[in-house]
């Protein structure tokens, strides 16, 4: 931290010099991605009603290094669009993207940095309640025993929850183990393996059906008979205008002849 500090210091002042920084992540280029565009939407989205469904969105679709396709969907980056598409309609968008893409990103990662080295992690993922970390004796001669204290954090949010509010536990509480024998032989069974065949197969199907329309729509753009059609209206509406009055009359009158023939045509049927 005694070099960050220095560097977040000037990064906060406008005027200063900043040198030019670059972020290595452990699982790659892609983690790095993603962390940044998680930073930028806790940033834009305080508020953890708002941004956690696109997080969770992302954290759950983005593929990790070794991992691919159906087991995931795709990389943080094309996995945020459709997030913020299905549970991000309040999330201000352009503020998200001017974020990632400016100087702000790499403000909050230098921010989570420093937060990380003090959080002093032994392994990752390494969870802090209230500034305490979670395993309390993580040097323990059985590390596989410390590690599994982790699963115990639904239990401790609940405890915690108790104590703060002085009200009984929340009834999802009871879904939680609460002790390591609880926690099972391994504990990673409890936790669905994802198959996303189904759901990528519909956003290929999508991302056919809008290339197959922007196709028809340059189509008819560049079609030579366009300018005419639109002249020929132009044309007809102005016709009905004069002889008639106004294109939105002519318009309504065409439409209320049409009812009137076609209920015409049902009387005498």
């Amino acid at each position: 931290t005694s070099l960050l500090k220095p560097i977040l210091k000037l990064m906060e002042n406008p005027k200063a010099a900043v040198p030019n920084l670059l972020f290595q992540c452990q699982h790659g280029f892609e983690e790095c991605e993603g962390n940044a565009y998680e930073a930028c939407l806790q940033d834009v989205a305080p508020n953890h009603k708002d941004f956690f469904p696109v997080f969770d969105c992302v954290e759950s679709r983005s593929c990790p290094e070794g991992k691919y396709p159906p087991d995931c969907v795709d990389t943080p980056a094309n996995v945020m669009q459709g997030c913020l598409k299905e549970y991000g309609q309040h999330i201000n968008t352009p503020e998200l993207l001017k974020c990632y893409h400016g100087d702000r990103m790499r403000e909050l990662l230098v921010i989570n940095d420093i937060a990380t080295l003090e959080a002093k992690p032994q392994w990752v993922p390494w969870f802090t309640l209230d500034g305490v970390p979670l395993v309390q004796d993580p040097n323990h001669e059985n590390s596989t025993a410390s590690f599994r204290e982790q699963f115990l954090l639904g239990k401790r949010v609940c405890d915690a929850y108790v104590v703060k509010s002085g009200k009984e536990a929340p009834a999802g509480c009871a879904n939680f183990p609460q002790s390591d024998d609880e926690v099972g032989a391994d504990p990673w069974s409890k936790f669905p393996k994802n198959n996303f065949t189904a759901f990528i197969d519909e956003l290929n199907l999508q991302r056919l059906q809008q290339a197959a329309a922007n196709e028809a729509l340059r189509d008819e753009q560049q079609s030579p008979w366009r300018f005419f059609k639109v002249k020929i209206l132009a044309v007809v509406v102005l016709l009905c205008a004069v002889s008639g009055g106004s294109a939105y009359y002519c318009t309504s009158k065409k439409k209320q002849e049409r009812e009137e023939a076609l209920l015409a045509s049902q009387n005498n049927a």
